[in-house]
């Protein structure tokens, strides 16, 4: 069995546990957390299996690996087998040997290192989405200065028109010309200016993750499910990387968090909320997706009922049941190469159908 090189990475420096399976004996390294000496210490052991944990320095570290040839192995520390909470001493040197002590078992889970490219999709992904909550903190902040002066702001997108934005610039006045009667127009002038930088920013990192999609086979593929749109089928994609290291339907719905979890003693058997593993974004654009689907497509609509019974509340469990099942579809159409085969996209016909069952 060959050797382990088990590496606890830390901001500054990282230690270095050489550990040897058959004989149990391990030998101590510290080095700066670096490329040249991760390089360094790489090219004096090339024959080991390397383990870290997972962390946003992993990336780096997985390029290297590659560029190499060495067998990385990167951990999920979220596991149940990765915890310290009944540890009273806790070191580096414990943490990496208990790396490469867990890996000499195999009782590690692994988590999946996308290419360089894939993981700079996913983290410009997720830079949108924190764009979108951005202006829309600007959005919140600017209707509780106009709360707190008694004006009632128009709900909805009817606030935010380029109209009802001249009309809030009105209103507002720089700072340094404000009196000590009128601080909130210069808070408001502020708070003008960050929402339009905040959604300039959004429409520019749009408008690239736009045309990384168009020219996606993969996205396309995906948004020809009725329902789904860029940002669902592009998140997707990014987090699925490569379909065929799923296996089956259970581990893609575990994958995105969106299975119960299990708790069983005895004669008791009781199915608990979501695992809530995976990408959280990933589970908020498909329970998304689910609810835009019941206008949009008749198998989503008609599972949604199903999984319901008319029971209300029942609604958000049937809705995520819904966005399991959707992501299961993707990952299939994904693996398959193949356009989406259910019901097609809405008609008049069809939402008279539905208008006509509603009144029955």
């Amino acid at each position: 069995m060959a050797m382990i090189l088990a590496i606890d990475m830390g901001k500054n420096k990282s230690v270095c546990c050489r550990y040897d399976p058959q004989s149990g004996k391990e030998r101590y390294k510290t080095v700066p957390t670096c490329p040249q000496s991760f390089h360094d210490l790489l090219v004096e052991h090339p024959d080991d299996t390397v383990v870290i944990e997972i962390s946003p320095l992993a990336g780096w570290v997985a390029d290297l690996c590659q560029t190499l040839k060495i067998n990385l192995k990167v951990v999920n520390t979220a596991s149940e087998q990765w915890s310290w909470k009944k540890i009273k001493n806790k070191s580096d040197r414990k943490d990496a040997r208990k790396l490469a002590v867990m890996e000499a078992m195999n009782q590690h889970r692994y988590v999946h290192m996308p290419s360089s490219p894939g993981r700079q999709w996913r983290e410009l992904i997720a830079y949108r989405d924190d764009q979108v909550s951005r202006v829309t903190a600007c959005k919140n902040r600017i209707r509780g200065l106009l709360d707190r002066q008694g004006q009632r702001w128009a709900a909805g997108s009817a606030g935010w028109t380029e109209a009802a934005i001249g009309q809030l610039k009105t209103q507002a006045k720089p700072l340094s010309e404000c009196d000590s009667d009128n601080l909130w127009r210069g808070m408001l002038h502020e708070e003008i200016e960050s929402l339009q930088q905040a959604q300039a920013h959004l429409a520019q990192v749009t408008a690239k993750l736009d045309q990384i999609a168009q020219q996606s086979e993969r996205v396309r593929r995906l948004k020809t499910a009725p329902g789904v749109g860029n940002r669902t089928a592009e998140i997707v994609i990014a987090m699925l990387d490569d379909s065929s290291r799923f296996h089956n339907v259970r581990q893609v719905g575990a994958y995105a968090g969106l299975t119960p979890r299990q708790c069983q003693s005895g004669q008791m058997d009781r199915q608990l909320g979501i695992s809530h593993a995976g990408s959280k974004l990933l589970r908020k654009m498909l329970v998304q997706s689910a609810w835009a689907g019941q206008q949009t497509n008749p198998w989503m609509k008609q599972t949604f009922e199903r999984v319901c019974g008319g029971k209300a509340d029942r609604k958000k469990k049937s809705i995520v049941a819904v966005a399991r099942k959707l992501f299961v579809r993707l990952w299939a159409m994904d693996r398959d190469k193949k356009d989406w085969n259910g019901p097609e996209a809405v008609t008049p016909a069809w939402r008279a159908l539905q208008k006509s069952k509603a009144l029955c």
